[in-house]
């Protein structure tokens, strides 16, 4: 696989993508992936999840059981993923051409299933109003449907460092749904989930979460 030779995005994309980020908290862009790359990653995750085996004692292990990490020292398509110069673009262009890439993990949904990112949260504690400084993506592997779970967001939230009740997000997040093949990027700050699968088949992604280099 090889995604170094992708063509840059246009300036008239970044800029929709950059006022989406800063308003909204998040983007999602479709055909970044195509159908072929997606089932090959596809296969390799399923592998990783098949051959898991949370450790005992470890209540952390066993909720992340949906959830792997440091994939890309485990199959090196999956870093590959990062020499995809339209990535460094759509990240460089909301956070700094200096970025850093400190988790890259997955999130599938099981079958008639959740996984612990289905719990309403964010992915960083910061807050600086203005000034992102954590970044969110999700490469999604399969079709995110209403019936598969695909993903909620409170659009906007990122600009508040307060804790939404269930009750607000339930009643005003957005669920995205998107084609196979689709990328997600958001505003760490944004509160989200995982939903619920109600489907006989997994639902897969690919997840990576990166920060400013001066916070590393």
């Amino acid at each position: 696989m090889n995604f170094s030779d992708r063509k840059v995005f246009s300036n008239d994309l970044l800029s929709h993508h950059v006022y989406s980020m800063e308003t909204r908290g998040y983007n999602l862009i479709e055909d970044f992936f195509s159908i072929e790359e997606c089932d090959k990653l596809k296969g390799y995750l399923q592998h990783e999840i098949d051959t898991y085996k949370p450790r005992e004692g470890s209540e952390r292990s066993i909720l992340d059981k949906y959830l792997m990490h440091d994939l890309i020292s485990k199959q090196i398509e999956f870093g590959r993923t990062l020499e995809d110069p339209r990535l460094d673009q759509l990240l460089s262009s909301v956070i700094d051409e200096n970025w850093i890439m400190y988790a890259y993990t997955s999130s599938s949904l099981p079958p008639k299933g959740t996984n612990y990112g289905s719990r309403v949260h964010v992915d960083s504690p910061r807050v600086i109003p203005g000034y992102p400084t954590n970044l969110g993506v999700i490469w999604a592997l399969d079709e995110f449907t209403e019936e598969n779970g695909g993903t909620y967001v409170l659009p906007g939230s990122h600009h508040s460092k307060t804790l939404p009740t269930k009750d607000y997000f339930d009643k005003n997040s957005e669920r995205l749904t998107c084609k196979k093949g689709s990328l997600i990027i958001f505003n760490a700050r944004v509160w989200h989930r995982a939903g619920e699968n109600v489907t006989n088949k997994f639902r897969h992604s690919l997840t990576m979460n990166i920060c400013l280099s001066l916070i590393h």
